[in-house]
């Protein structure tokens, strides 16, 4: 049970920690850490539904939503970022590896960028 009001949207397990991240139909997060058998959830994380996601290795989370927008948050929920975005039609997110000027990507930039 997600203990929310609307119904879940999305889920992903965090890579480097048992946690798991639920979307919803109205923009919340539910972060629920199988180790310790918590919920936490956060209304208002978007004003829509949340559609997709993902984790980097350094936990941190991005999601998107049909607000037209992408968070990038902690495993604790915090936001550290927002983006506005063209779409709202996204299906997928995820991080990558970030360019340099030659075009290729250095070890420590891996999963730096959306």
């Amino acid at each position: 049970e997600t203990q929310a009001k609307d119904g879940p949207t999305f889920l992903t397990w965090a890579k480097a920690l048992p946690v798991l991240a639920v979307g919803t139909e109205k923009g919340s997060l539910i972060l629920y850490n199988k180790q310790t058998s918590k919920k936490q959830s956060i209304a208002g994380k978007h004003s829509k539904r949340i559609c997709c996601g993902g984790w980097n290795s350094e936990n941190k989370l991005a999601l998107a939503s049909h607000d037209k927008t992408i968070t990038i948050s902690s495993a604790e929920g915090d936001t550290f970022d927002q983006l506005q975005v063209r779409s709202a039609e996204l299906e997928q997110l995820r991080f990558g590896q970030a360019k340099t000027e030659r075009g290729t990507s250095r070890a420590s930039d891996k999963e730096q960028t959306l």
